[in-house]
């Protein structure tokens, strides 16, 4: 047996505990699933990112390990704006798409979760319709969009492509999307 996995076996692995292996255990994309195809599993939120240039992937994260790994990029996140930090997902995930760096996904995943549950007027929004989701039916799926006419998150059962909504909404507004029978479905921002 080699040492690494008499290590992780004895549970002396040193980066067992740290959040981001547990996320790279749980990412989707290596399955190369179409993102439209892709369905949650329980106990999970998945977070498609779709930029347009490049095919669509998707993350999943384990529910209870979000707050630990979202805490981490909050500590990054204060040295950039909130759209800095959005256009800089957008640009390392299509470098990362185009030099098929799966090492740079680990943290591009998670800075992408971080933005849809931290967005200036709607993260809130965003955190209760997850939080609501992973309550009444054990997992979410949030689509990350960025494409030419501007940025989208929304929440549905599975991917949403959200290319048409950036190209129609008006620019510097926060929409919400509100079924008649169940009240906020879809942040988008």
């Amino acid at each position: 047996m080699g040492e690494a996995r008499r290590r992780q076996q004895a549970g002396t692995n040193p980066k067992q505990d740290d959040p981001l292996v547990a996320l790279r255990r749980f990412w989707c994309g290596r399955d190369r699933v179409a993102a439209e195809d892709f369905v949650a599993p329980e106990g999970v939120v998945a977070l498609t990112l779709d930029v347009e240039g490049v095919d669509a992937t998707t993350f999943v994260v384990d529910a209870a390990a979000i707050v630990a790994a979202l805490d981490r990029v909050t500590d990054i996140a204060r040295s950039l704006t909130y759209h800095q930090l959005v256009r800089l997902i957008a640009r390392s995930f299509v470098e990362a798409k185009q030099a098929g760096d799966v090492t740079a996904f680990d943290w591009i995943g998670i800075a992408g979760l971080w933005t849809a549950f931290n967005h200036p007027q709607s993260g809130g929004l965003v955190r209760k319709a997850v939080s609501d989701s992973l309550r009444q039916e054990g997992k979410a799926h949030i689509s990350w969009h960025v494409g030419p006419s501007g940025f989208a998150v929304a929440l549905a059962d599975k991917f949403v492509d959200l290319g048409h909504v950036t190209a129609l909404a008006p620019q510097d507004r926060v929409t919400t999307h509100e079924a008649p029978e169940t009240g906020p479905k879809s942040p988008m921002h």
